[in-house]
């Protein structure tokens, strides 16, 4: 963007046809791609509240139960994850899954 206002004063002014190197310049970077490639995204997470609710604390507590230390040996991995999978619901978390994949 500051490339394109540099330009655009330099040749003369904010005109309409001076700017036109900012598109130039959108089309070229990154930016209109990831746009694009990303444009459904904040719909998911608008429609998932899940998002920010129950996965946060999945983690927390997949993260806790792994490395509290009480004297007992660490139980299983998948043995953790699971009971705290099965608090959200193993078949909703698939179903965001798939429904986060399909906004990309």
């Amino acid at each position: 963007a500051a490339q394109a206002v540099i330009k655009a004063y330099q040749g003369g002014g904010y005109s309409e046809g001076n700017l036109q190197a900012y598109r130039s310049y959108l089309e070229e970077s990154f930016v209109l791609r990831d746009m694009k490639l990303y444009r459904n995204f904040p719909k998911f997470l608008e429609t998932t509240p899940r998002v920010f609710s129950d996965y946060p604390k999945l983690l927390e507590g997949i993260m806790a139960d792994m490395f509290v230390m009480d004297g007992e040996p660490t139980p299983a991995l998948m043995k953790i994850m699971m009971k705290h999978l099965n608090k959200v619901g193993v078949l909703k978390i698939a179903r965001d899954a798939w429904k986060g994949v399909r906004a990309l």
